[in-house]
C-alpha cells in the first residue's frame, strides 16, 4: 500500500509563483511542468560506525594530486562546482567594474572573548581524515550534528563520535567508503549530517562521484536504526548518473544539501555532467520509511522551473528545524531557500521554495506540491579572496612557494533553519568595510505566509557582519524554537591565522554588537591547494560551517580552522566544535 507513490513516473503540473522580467514586487503565477519520477534508491546494507575501519595508517599523496586515471572523471568539474557561481558570474562582461560597484558599505564590529560557559574542542584534523582513507583532501566539508549528549562530526571521508561533555572521542576515525561499503577507488566527498529529534535518529550524506570509470554515481544515505549513533544503521543509495539537463550527463550530485520536517527527509543537489551543469534536484524521501529501515519511497523532481524570468535554481538549501517536525502547513510544508541568481556578480533577493503536502510522502496515493517565490532583501555580491596572517609554511618554502589566500567560493545559499515560525539563513558576501574590501556575512530572517492559500513571504530582519581588516567565511546559523541562535565562521586576515568565531543572534535583536572568538588558529593554512600544484592558489577552504541549537538553551557550532593538532606533510587544516549557552 505505501509503496504505490514511489512508482508514479508521469510529467505533473505544479503552481509557480515567479517574478516576471523587469517587475520587482508583482507577483505573477505560472503553471509549468515538472517532471515527478520514481525515486531511484535502494537500501544496501547495514554498518556501524563503532565498528567499521581501515587498514591504512600513513597518507599518501593528496587525491587531487594522484594520477588522474585513479580517479572518477567527475573529479575536475566537482572542483570547479564548488565555485560555479563564481566561474559563470567571471565569464560576464565588466565583471571587476561591477563587482566593486555593488560591494555593500557596512560598519564594522569588534571582535572579544568568547561568552561566559562557553566551550569546545579540536575536531577531526587533515591527517586524521588522511590517516584513514589513505591520502589528504581539501577542504574539511564541515558535516556536525548533536542531541546534545553526543556529537557525530562527518567531514570528507572520515567521521567521529564524541562525548558532549568530556568530548572523549567514542568512536572513530572511521573511513566513510567502508562505512558505505563503497569502494576504495569511488571518489566521495561533501558529506553532512542531521539529528532529527522527532525520530531520535542520525542521518548521515555523501555524494558518491563513481569509480575510475565514473559510472554509476549516487547520493549515499546512512539512517540510525537507534538513537546511539556509534550503533547500527541502515545503509541506502541513489542513483544519480541520469539526474539533469539532456546532454549534460551522465552526472553526479554535487554537494549535497539536506533538511527534514515532520513526513520527509529531503536532499537537493546541483547536477554536474563533465562539463556543464545540469540542474538543482530534490529528493524528497518517506521519514517514515527511513525510521523503519525499508527500502525508502518518495520522489524526485527535476528540472526545476525558471518561470518568469527567475534564474534556473541552484543550490536550494532544504531547511531543519529544532523540533524535527518543520511547518504543519498545507499538509506539511518544507521550505527551501536559495540564492535568486548565483551566476550575478550581485543580488538583492532571495528565493523561498515551498514544497506542500508533504504527508503524502507517507501514504498511499498523492504528489506535494511545489511553489517558489522571490523575496526582495539587503544586496549581497561575490565574495572577494580572503587573506591570513603571515606565518610559518613549512609546505610553500619546500616548493618555493609565498604565503597564498582562502577561496569563499560564490555568493550560494548556506544552512537554512525554520524556528519561531521564521526562515533563518546567510550568505558570504564581500562587503566594503571603510577603505578595504572584505568577505563578511549577509543573513536574513524571512516569514512565509499563505493568506487564502498563496505563498507570501517578507524579510523580518536581515543584516551584515563584518570586522574591520579581517575576512569571515562560511557562515551558518542555527537557532533554537524561540529564536535565540548564534552564527558561526572563520575569522581570518592580517590580524589572525584562520580561526573559528562567532556571533549570537536573536529575532528580536538581530546580532550582537561584538563577534566572538572562539578558537585562535595556530598557523597559515599550508595545505596543498594553497599552491600551483594543487590548484592555487586560492586555497580551498571551508566550503560550509554547520550549527544546530539544541532545546532552548544551547547552540552547538562547527567550522574550520588550523587547530595545534599535529599535520601531515600535505595539509594542516583542522576543525572546532564549540558550545554556546542561549539566554
Amino acid at each position: 500500500m505505501l509503496c504505490k507513490l514511489y512508482k508514479l513516473s508521469a510529467a505533473v503540473g505544479f503552481l509557480i509563483l515567479g517574478i516576471t522580467p523587469g517587475v520587482v514586487a508583482q507577483e505573477v503565477s505560472h503553471r509549468v511542468s515538472i517532471e515527478s519520477s520514481q525515486l531511484n534508491a535502494r537500501k544496501i546494507g547495514e554498518a556501524s560506525l563503532a565498528t567499521s575501519s581501515h587498514s591504512f595508517v600513513e597518507a599518501r599523496a593528496p587525491r587531487a594530486l594522484t594520477a588522474a586515471g585513479t580517479k572518477s572523471p567527475f573529479a575536475k568539474m566537482h572542483s570547479q562546482a564548488h565555485h560555479w557561481g563564481r566561474i559563470m558570474a567571471q565569464k560576464k562582461p565588466g565583471f571587476g567594474a561591477l563587482e566593486q560597484a555593488s560591494v555593500p558599505s557596512v560598519k564594522a564590529l569588534p571582535i572579544i572573548g568568547p561568552d561566559n560557559g562557553f566551550g569546545g574542542f579540536a575536531g577531526l584534523t587533515g591527517a586524521e581524515q588522511a590517516s584513514v582513507s589513505g591520502f589528504d583532501l581539501e577542504p574539511p566539508d564541515q558535516g556536525m550534528c548533536t542531541d546534545g549528549n553526543v556529537l557525530l562530526e562527518a567531514i570528507n571521508t572520515a567521521a567521529s563520535v564524541y562525548d558532549a561533555t568530556t568530548h572523549k572521542e567514542l568512536a572513530g576515525p572511521v573511513y566513510l567508503n567502508d562505512f558505505f561499503g563503497v569502494a576504495a577507488t569511488d571518489f566521495t566527498s561533501d558529506p553532512r549530517c542531521y539529528y532529527d529529534p522527532s525520530t531520535q535518529r542520525w542521518f548521515v550524506t555523501m555524494t558518491d562521484l563513481g569509480p575510475p570509470s565514473g559510472i554509476p554515481t549516487d547520493i549515499l544515505l546512512a539512517v540510525s536504526q537507534s538513537s546511539d549513533p556509534t550503533g547500527s544503521y541502515s545503509l541506502y543509495e541513489i542513483d544519480t548518473t541520469s539526474d539533469g539537463f539532456i546532454g549534460a550527463c551522465p552526472c553526479f550530485g554535487d554537494q549535497p544539501t539536506i533538511g527534514s520536517d515532520n513526513n520527509g527527509f529531503y536532499i537537493s543537489t546541483n547536477a554536474f555532467g563533465a562539463t556543464s551543469f545540469g540542474g538543482a534536484q530534490i529528493y524528497a524521501l518517506s521519514k517514515f520509511a527511513l525510521v523503519l529501515g525499508i527500502t525508502p519511497f518518495g520522489v524526485h523532481i527535476t528540472p526545476l522551473p525558471s518561470p518568469g524570468g527567475v534564474p534556473f535554481p541552484f543550490s536550494l538549501q532544504p531547511s531543519i528545524s529544532p523540533g524535527g517536525n518543520g511547518a504543519s502547513d498545507n499538509g506539511g510544508t518544507e521550505y527551501f531557500v536559495s540564492t535568486y541568481d548565483d551566476f550575478s556578480l550581485a543580488n538583492n533577493k532571495v528565493s523561498v521554495w515551498a514544497m506542500t503536502d508533504t504527508d503524502t510522502l507517507n501514504a498511499e496515493v498523492g504528489i506535494p506540491g511545489f511553489t517558489t517565490l522571490a523575496v526582495n532583501t539587503e544586496s549581497f555580491t561575490l565574495p572577494v579572496f580572503a587573506s591570513q596572517k603571515p606565518g610559518p609554511i613549512p609546505l610553500g618554502k619546500s616548493m618555493g612557494q609565498p604565503e597564498g589566500t582562502l577561496d569563499p567560493d560564490d555568493e550560494r545559499m548556506q544552512q537554512v533553519v525554520f524556528a519561531d515560525g521564521h526562515l533563518w539563513s546567510s550568505v558570504g558576501t564581500a562587503l566594503q568595510v571603510g577603505a578595504n574590501t572584505l568577505d563578511g556575512a549577509a543573513y536574513f530572517v524571512i516569514k512565509p505566509s499563505w493568506p487564502n492559500g498563496v505563498l507570501k513571504a517578507s524579510v523580518t530582519r536581515q543584516g551584515y557582519v563584518a570586522t574591520p581588516n579581517n575576512n569571515l567565511l562560511y557562515p551558518a546559523i542555527g537557532v533554537s524554537e524561540n529564536g535565540n541562535g548564534a552564527m558561526v565562521f572563520t575569522l581570518t586576515g592580517p590580524d589572525y591565522f584562520p580561526s573559528a568565531a562567532y556571533i549570537p543572534i536573536t529575532l528580536s535583536g538581530g546580532v550582537a554588537a561584538d563577534i566572538r572568538l572562539a578558537a585562535a588558529g595556530s598557523n597559515p593554512d599550508d595545505g596543498f591547494t594553497c599552491y600551483p600544484s594543487g590548484g592555487g592558489p586560492p586555497g580551498r577552504w571551508g566550503d560550509y560551517s554547520a550549527a544546530v541549537a539544541v532545546g532552548t538553551d544551547k547552540v552547538w557550532i562547527a567550522t574550520e580552522y588550523i587547530s595545534k593538532k599535529k599535520r601531515d606533510k600535505f595539509t594542516n587544516w583542522g576543525t572546532f566544535i564549540g558550545e554556546l549557552p542561549l539566554p
